[in-house]
C-alpha cells in the first residue's frame, strides 16, 4: 500500500510504502510485477543520471507522484541534461532507464561489455612507460639547450681561435647530449626486458600525450577555468604595456658618457629589469593557454611518436626476446607493473640435500614432542 503523503526525508524509503526508494525504483517494481536483474539496471541508470547531473531524474512532492512518473514518464535523454559526456556512455545510461525491461541490457555483463567496447575508460599507463616518457621529454629539452648553446658559442668565439679550438666546446655539448641518448636507450631496453614490445611502448607514449589532450578537453568545458583564463588575459594585457612604458622611461633616463657609452644609473637599471620581466611574463601568459597544445608537446609527438622514436625504441629492444603472454597482443596497457620475463631463478635441490633437510626436520620434531611430553 502507498501512504497518502510522503513521510520522512526525500530520497529515503518511507514507512508504510512500497519497499524501496521511489526516486530510484523501476516501473515493474513500483507496479508489483516480477523483477529481475534488469530492474537493478534501471536503478543503476538513475543513479548514474544523478551522478552526471546532480539531480534525480524522477522528482515529485509525494511518493505517489514519483511512482506514477516512474510508470508513465520516460527519463529524459542524458545528453540533453548534461553536455560533454561521451556519446557511448549516455547511450548506455539511456538504455538502462528504458521503461520496458526488454529494451534494457539483458544483464549487467552486457552493460559492462558495452562500456568496454566503447573504451570509455582511459588505459592504465604503467609507471615504467611514464618514467620513459619523462626521460624522453628531458632528453628533448637537453638537446635543444645544447643546440642553442653551441650556436651561441660558435657565434661569439674569438676570430683568432683555430677551428679545432672553436669545436672543443661543441664536443663537450655533444658528449652530454649523447650520454642522455644512451640513457634513454638503456631505459627503453629495460622496458623490453620487462616484457613490453616496441609497439606497446609506443602506444604507452601516445597514451601519455593523449591524457593531456583529454585534460584540455575537460578544461574547455569548465566555466571556472574559462573565467580564470579571461582574468589572466586581462592582467597580462594590462601588464604588457606597463612593461613597455618602464623600458621606454629607462631609455629616457640614459645619459651619454664621455666615452660614448650610455649610462642609466641604478634607477634606470631597475626600470629596465622590471619592464623586461613584466613584458616576458605577459607574453608567456598570453601564449601559454590551458586549452592549446604547448610547443614542447607538439615536438614530442613529432619526434618520439614518429620515425625517430620508433627507430630508437626498436634499436634498443634488438636482441631481447619477448616471453609469450607478457607482451604482444595480450595486453596493450597494464594497470600495474608488468610481469618480468624471469621473476626468479629456480633453486635446484638434489636428493642428498633433500634427505638432509628432511632428517633435520624429523629430529627437531622429535625433540619438540619429547619436550612437550616432559612438560606434561
Amino acid at each position: 500500500a502507498i501512504s497518502a503523503g510522503a513521510v520522512g526525508k526525500a530520497g529515503l524509503t518511507r514507512v508504510g510504502e512500497v519497499v524501496g526508494t521511489p526516486e530510484y525504483m523501476s516501473p515493474e517494481q513500483a507496479s508489483g510485477d516480477a523483477v529481475d536483474g534488469r530492474s537493478d539496471l534501471y536503478s543503476l541508470g538513475l543513479v548514474a543520471f544523478f551522478a552526471a547531473t546532480g539531480r534525480t531524474a524522477m522528482e515529485g512532492p509525494s511518493s505517489q507522484r514519483i511512482l506514477v512518473r516512474q510508470l508513465t514518464e520516460p527519463v529524459p535523454p542524458l545528453a540533453s541534461e548534461r553536455v560533454g559526456l561521451p556519446e557511448p556512455l549516455t547511450a548506455a545510461i539511456d538504455r538502462c532507464v528504458a521503461k520496458d525491461p526488454a529494451d534494457r541490457f539483458a544483464s549487467a555483463e552486457a552493460l559492462v561489455e558495452a562500456i568496454d567496447q566503447a573504451q570509455l575508460a582511459a588505459p592504465e599507463i604503467p609507471i615504467h612507460i611514464r618514467g620513459f616518457a619523462q626521460e624522453l621529454s628531458t632528453l628533448l629539452l637537453v638537446s635543444l639547450f645544447m643546440i642553442l648553446l653551441s650556436a651561441v658559442t660558435l657565434r661569439n668565439a674569438p676570430e683568432n681561435l683555430s677551428l679545432v679550438d672553436k669545436l672543443l666546446p661543441l664536443v663537450i655539448f655533444f658528449g652530454i647530449a649523447l650520454t642522455r641518448v644512451l640513457q634513454a636507450m638503456a631505459m627503453a631496453r629495460r622496458l623490453a626486458e620487462a616484457g613490453f614490445s616496441p609497439a606497446e611502448t609506443l602506444r604507452g607514449l601516445r597514451a601519455t600525450v593523449d591524457e593531456q589532450d583529454s585534460l584540455r578537453s575537460q578544461l574547455r568545458l569548465d566555466s571556472e577555468t574559462h573565467r580564470r583564463r579571461r582574468k589572466t588575459l586581462i592582467m597580462a594585457g594590462m601588464q604588457l604595456p606597463g612593461g613597455v612604458a618602464l623600458v621606454y622611461l629607462a631609455s629616457r633616463l640614459r645619459v651619454r658618457a664621455p666615452s660614448g657609452d650610455f649610462n642609466s644609473g641604478i634607477p634606470g637599471i631597475v626600470l629596465v629589469i622590471s619592464g623586461l620581466l613584466m613584458m616576458s611574463v605577459s607574453v608567456v601568459l598570453i601564449i601559454r593557454s590551458p586549452f592549446r597544445m604547448p610547443p614542447g608537446e607538439r615536438v614530442f609527438r613529432l619526434l618520439w611518436l614518429g620515425p625517430i622514436g620508433r627507430a630508437l625504441i626498436r634499436r634498443s629492444a634488438r636482441g631481447v626476446a619477448t616471453s609469450p603472454g607478457v607482451g604482444g597482443s595480450q595486453s596493450v596497457m597494464r594497470a600495474a607493473s608488468p610481469t618480468p620475463r624471469s621473476v626468479a631463478t629456480p633453486v635446484r635441490v638434489d636428493s642428498a640435500t633433500s634427505a638432509l633437510t628432511l632428517e633435520s626436520l624429523e629430529t627437531r620434531l622429535a625433540a619438540l614432542e619429547k619436550w612437550r611430553g616432559e612438560r606434561g
